[in-house]
């Protein structure tokens, strides 16, 4: 017979183990489940969404049936259900008719994309999907010492209530929101993160200017869908990230070469400030190009383009051409990189 792992030696084990392998084993024995909550849980991604939690490749998925409800109700129902530790997101919900969820089977599946299912189960009539998730949410994150995620996504819409155990921080590299407000998640990452290596918000607010927890994080990622590129025009150069990256948007020509003037003119020191942009093709770039070495002066290597009137001024717009859906790098084999000037 095998000596049993030390205290010691089970620590290490559990630390270096995958997140979901080590439910799975200290779901199995209440002194290792004692042991596995006082060892740092390392998780890659870890996604709320609506009706489902993923941690790295397994998603658990609380499928549900849905009936009317007003936005009185759901407001009411929504409040009146607030338990410690959770957090009513901060966004407006349009629609009048509002899902309620009875729930009925407890999903797994190992690929969120794929969506392929490892197993299902019925869970009992009177479990609402709120008490389901606040549950599993309490058995995996609750009453850690040290929560380390690479990713954390809030990826609700439709559910305004976003279920976790009291007091509880992540230490995180970077922080996605959906339609939520990004503000209301500052309390749940451990200020040791400050700044964050990157925040991605879909729904951008004008208060997120005047805002330290956003401005100081390293990368500001924008999906660009509510607002014209006349107010990105006039906002881009209020951004005080280092880098940032707008998505979902197309400036014309015209407007690039404002956005590159205003980099140029600006007087916050831009030497390491880095500015992406979709282009619509090719031949668009190319047309830009020029008009950048007409208009600006400047001298090009490939595309690489060096400002030769001033050294004192850097600046760095990286251009991309988005192209059935994805970015894809501009003359691969000339240059291996993403387009870009300085």
């Amino acid at each position: 017979m095998l000596p049993a792992l030390s205290y010691p030696s089970l620590r290490v084990v559990l630390e270096n183990l995958e997140a979901n392998k080590r439910f799975r084993i200290s779901a199995r024995c209440s002194v290792i489940s004692r042991i596995d909550k006082t060892v740092p849980l390392r998780i890659e991604q870890l996604r709320f969404a609506d009706n489902k939690i993923s941690l790295n490749r397994i998603v658990f998925h609380f499928d549900s049936s849905n009936v009317r409800e007003t936005e009185e109700q759901a407001r009411r129902r929504n409040l009146e259900s607030l338990t410690p530790g959770d957090i009513l997101l901060d966004y407006t919900n349009d629609e009048r008719i509002i899902k309620v969820e009875q729930l009925k089977y407890l999903k797994y599946s190992d690929d969120y994309y794929s969506r392929r299912q490892m197993s299902t189960r019925r869970l009992p009539e009177n479990v609402t999907s709120s008490d389901a998730l606040k549950t599993l949410s309490n058995h995996v994150l609750e009453q850690r010492k040290d929560i380390i995620v690479d990713t954390l996504n809030i990826w609700n819409s439709s559910q305004k209530i976003l279920r976790l155990p009291q007091n509880i921080q992540f230490r995180v590299r970077g922080l996605q929101a959906s339609k939520n407000d990004v503000r209301l998640l500052k309390h749940i990452v451990d200020p040791s993160c400050f700044p964050l290596a990157f925040i991605l918000v879909e729904a951008w607010k004008e208060e997120y200017l005047e805002d330290s927890f956003v401005q100081s994080s390293k990368e500001l990622i924008v999906y660009a869908t509510n607002n014209s590129t006349e107010y990105w025009l006039a906002t881009l150069s209020k951004i005080k990230n280092p880098f940032v990256t707008m998505r979902k948007i197309f400036f014309s020509q015209g407007e690039i070469l404002d956005i590159i003037r205003n980099m140029i003119e600006s007087g916050i020191d831009r030497k390491t400030t880095r500015i992406v942009l979709y282009c619509k093709g090719e031949q668009f770039l190319e047309k830009l190009m020029k008009k950048v070495k007409k208009r600006f002066k400047l001298v090009v290597h490939g595309f690489q383009y060096k400002n030769n009137w001033n050294k004192n001024v850097a600046i760095y717009l990286r251009l991309q051409v988005f192209n059935i859906g994805f970015c894809v790098p501009i003359e691969k084999k000339k240059f291996l990189g993403l387009p870009w000037f300085s």
